[in-house]
């Protein structure tokens, strides 16, 4: 396979990664994908919130990709793809909801986790 076809496919899975992810950040969240040279992906994610006292507050979520999770994404037919972007997506849902949050109370917060291995291969159970 060429270099443009591998960049190709590449540039689609990350789009498909970005909607699903993009689909329980709140409308107001900016969303970054980073790829590294070990064909890591950073996602980190930040939007503006209220606080009680009428302030403004910046809350975020960050996790990573593993080399291996995305390799294994890029091998998988189309509709397994959209299963893993769904569980990825209900993941995400989780970590918004209960993930381990850093707060001081005030000033919004800021969660980051591990991906668990189950998103990418559903018979597996823990986390990396």
């Amino acid at each position: 396979m060429e270099r443009q076809d591998l960049d190709a496919i590449r540039c689609a899975a990350h789009g498909e990664l970005r909607t699903a992810i993009l689909g329980v950040l709140p409308g107001n969240a900016v969303l970054r994908l980073e790829e590294d040279y070990l064909s890591e992906l950073y996602v980190h994610a930040w939007w503006r919130v209220g606080t009680i006292d009428g302030q403004e507050a910046v809350n975020s979520l960050s996790f990573y990709l593993s080399s291996a999770m995305l390799a294994t994404y890029l091998q998988l037919p189309q509709a397994e793809r959209a299963d893993r972007c769904s569980r990825l997506k209900a993941w995400a849902a989780w970590a918004l909801d209960s993930g381990p949050r850093v707060s001081d109370g005030k000033e919004g917060f800021d969660i980051s986790v591990v991906v668990p291995l189950n998103v990418f291969w559903p018979d597996r159970t823990s986390a990396i």
